[in-house]
């Protein structure tokens, strides 16, 4: 069964840009990552430092393997000292 999540995401809003760039610039990457199903990207259209991450792997395997990737540490890393709080990641599920 394949595994969905939503990750949201906070940066000081004079950071926006930049963490649109470094996210931007791996997408490519992380999407080709085995297992990924979906990988898609999201600002809020009236404040764009929220940033919504949604994700979909084929499963767990999948999932771990994307959060040991060595692109998305080194994105991690540029991206957290640009972040007001830490991630929030919330699995979801069809619901209908």
């Amino acid at each position: 069964m394949s595994v969905q999540q939503i990750v949201h995401m906070i940066v000081k809003p004079e950071h926006a840009p930049l963490g649109v760039a470094a996210v931007c610039s791996t997408l490519d990457q992380i999407r080709g990552e085995p297992g990924v199903v979906s990988y898609e990207f999201y600002s809020l259209a009236d404040d764009p430092s929220h940033m919504v991450f949604v994700e979909e792997y084929q499963d767990e395997a999948a999932l771990h393997a994307h959060l040991e990737m060595p692109h998305l540490a080194e994105l991690v890393s540029v991206l957290e000292p640009l972040m007001v709080q830490p991630f929030e990641v919330y699995r979801i599920e069809s619901a209908g």
